[in-house]
Formats: structure tokens, sequence, C-alpha cells
């Protein structure tokens, strides 16, 4: 007599704000990306890639660092990850005005509204054929490392990712919506 085992293994991936992942590229599971660096088409990641860096290849590899040493300090400052997502279509006026010393710093602080806590999903993934990474479902959210249950949030990313089409709400900070965070 034959048995099927199915084996389930939990692998962690973790991936930095404002990461930028191309299209094709693939990221295994147990890989780690650091924030604010960019993966290139095609590019496979398997292991850790620092911040602020440009990868490409397979397996990826650090090509060079995304910014000089002056906008690097620059970009830790402006506090992307924080930054509203009402506020985010502001970004690209500001970020330019700032770097080319148009605007302080001061300035731009008080032009953007900053989260305190900001929230975060949980989500369940399976690895798929290539390594791919295979969104299954939604596991919670957290605010402030803090377990957040709420029927409204399920209801509006099960829209999403049920694909419903033209029904779909969208709202650029569902959370700010429904006044979990301020």
């Amino acid at each position: 007599m034959r048995f099927a085992v199915a084996l389930r293994t939990t692998v962690t991936l973790r991936i930095g704000d404002n990461v930028v992942i191309s299209t094709g590229a693939i990221v295994v599971g147990g890989a780690e990306i650091g924030s604010g660096s960019i993966i290139g088409a095609g590019a496979v990641v398997t292991g850790r890639c620092e911040p602020l860096g440009i990868y490409a290849g397979i397996p990826a590899r650090r090509l060079r660092d995304r910014f000089d040493q002056r906008m690097a300090e620059l970009y830790a400052q402006v506090r992307l990850p924080q930054v509203s997502a009402e506020d985010v279509s502001k970004l690209p006026a500001l970020l330019a005005r700032l770097a080319c010393g148009e605007m302080a710093l001061n300035d731009y602080m008080s032009s953007v509204r900053l989260l305190q806590d900001r929230p975060k999903i949980l989500l369940e993934g399976s690895i798929g054929k290539g390594s791919a990474i295979n969104l299954m479902k939604i596991l919670g959210y957290s605010i402030g490392g803090q377990r957040v249950t709420n029927t409204d949030l399920d209801a509006y990313f099960g829209q999403i990712w049920r694909k419903e089409g033209d029904n779909v709400r969208w709202s650029p900070d569902i959370f700010a919506e429904l006044q979990l965070i301020q």
C-alpha cells in the first residue's frame, strides 16, 4: 500500500520598504531584499540584497549603489515608508525640489503626513514553479506591532483578492479611511 504525504514548510521571505522588483524577476523563499533596492528584470534573488542597491543577474548580484552618498542620506531623512498613501502623489515634485536645494527638509516634512505606526499586511503564499512566490491569502493585519481585527479590512482586501473588476473600491490609505491610524 502506498501513501501520499503532503509536506508543508514555511519559508520566510523579507522584502523591505520602497523596493522595485522588475518584470520576470524571481525571489526565492528565504531571500531578503533590503529597503530601497531595485531588482532588475529576470534577476533571480537567492540570498540577501543589501539596502539601496541595484541588483541583476542569475543569481542576482549588486551592480552598483542606487544613490550617491548625499542622496542616500537624503533618502534616509525623507522617511518614505512612513508617508501616508494620501500624500504619495506629491512625492515626485517634493523630492525633486528637495534634491536640488529648492526646499529645506523642514518644509518637506510639513508638506507630507507621516504615519507613526505603519500598517502591515501578513500574507501566506507558496513557492511555485521556478521558485516563484504565489500569494494565497491574507493572514491578518498589524499596526505598530499590534494585531488588528477588522471586518471592513477583510471585505476591502477580499474584493481585490477576488478581482471583482470594475466594482473594486480603491482607497489610497484604507487604514486611515477606517480610522485605524491617525
